[in-house]
């Protein structure tokens, strides 16, 4: 099995041609091996340079001797800022009567391809090494220099090996929450921008002071949703959970979403007390009473909890009166 699709079958005996999959690199490489045959290595050189043209140079490999079969990790830098790595592998001739070492192999595939779509820069190479090293490790259970270990030598080489992917997997899991962390991030201070304009905007043409406590009201949940998500991204003993595996379009947009949310509960807080409907009962008026408003709205992006609670007041005071209206 190949973590590169393959867009169409060669010809086996074709060594001039553009693209080939690693299956066919493998056999090759196998022909070569077995035979010391000069024609079967200029065939196998031939396929290696045309799989490195599209795949990217092969940085860590490991190549059975008793069966056709491989695993590779190949670095593709063509035309990208960063060069991005894959994992190939190429394993039933000689996991056929392994049941057990194939599926620990396929679980290497599925974190492989996780880690490939995922993680970026430093970290996914320092996962995709792990990966690669837990998968040699298995293949070279199998392969013929190893075929005189004692059976519950083999088992426990393949549990301890399972142990490992077990720990690279979680390392992905860590590494992939934070840089979703980081994506989501962005979306929010790219929301709260956004919304700062324009409540900076609304300031700017109107003069008159309750326009003035909504712009301020807007602002201020916004920027309690921002710092409360900061917060609790900093803090180590709090968990913020994403979907790191959904992609980065949409961890973007919902991070512009999340000031957005903030600037409403701000904003609907700060409607429900100006307006009587929940009542704090505030004295003293003017600025310190814009500062209280302030205060209020930026408690509201903070705490959605806060905002609930307001929500939940104006419902039973709204109720209550249209219940005391209906005629008896």
């Amino acid at each position: 099995m190949t973590a590169v699709p393959t867009p169409r079958t060669a010809s086996p005996d074709s060594v001039a041609q553009p693209w080939l999959p690693f299956e066919e690199l493998v056999q090759a490489h196998w022909n070569w091996r077995r035979t010391g045959d000069p024609a079967a290595e200029q065939t196998y050189r031939a396929k290696l340079a045309a799989f490195k043209s599209e795949c990217g140079e092969i940085v860590d490999s490991y190549w059975c001797t008793s069966a056709p079969s491989a695993v590779a990790l190949t670095k593709d830098a063509r035309g990208r800022l960063t060069s991005r790595l894959h994992f190939h592998r190429v394993s039933d001739w000689a996991t056929k009567n392994e049941p057990d070492i194939a599926a620990l192999l396929h679980k290497c595939d599925e974190l492989a391809i996780k880690i490939a779509s995922i993680l970026r820069g430093p970290t996914q190479a320092i996962a995709m090494r792990l990966v690669v090293s837990s998968a040699t490790h298995v293949l070279s259970l199998v392969d013929r220099p190893a075929e005189h270990r004692r059976a519950e030598d083999k088992e426990k080489a393949l549990a301890y090996e399972g142990t490992q992917l077990k720990e690279a997997e979680q390392y992905y899991e860590e590494v992939g929450l934070r840089q979703a962390q980081l994506v989501y991030l962005r979306g929010m201070i790219g929301g709260t921008l956004v919304i700062a304009a324009l409540a900076t905007g609304i300031w700017a043409l109107s003069g008159r002071d309750f326009t003035n406590r909504i712009v301020l009201a807007i602002a201020l949940g916004a920027a309690g949703a921002l710092l409360s998500v900061m917060s609790r991204m900093a803090d180590s003993k709090q968990v913020f959970e994403l979907d790191y595996e959904l992609g980065r379009l949409p961890l973007v947009v919902f991070g512009v979403f999340r000031p957005l949310l903030g600037a409403s509960f701000g904003l609907v807080l700060y409607a429900a007390i100006a307006s009587g409907i929940v009542s704090l009962n505030l004295t003293g008026g003017g600025e310190k009473e814009t500062y209280f408003y302030a205060l209020l709205s930026f408690a509201a992006g903070w705490s959605e909890r806060l905002a609930k609670d307001v929500l939940d007041a104006t419902e039973t005071t709204v109720g209550a009166a249209i219940k005391a209206r209906r005629p008896t």
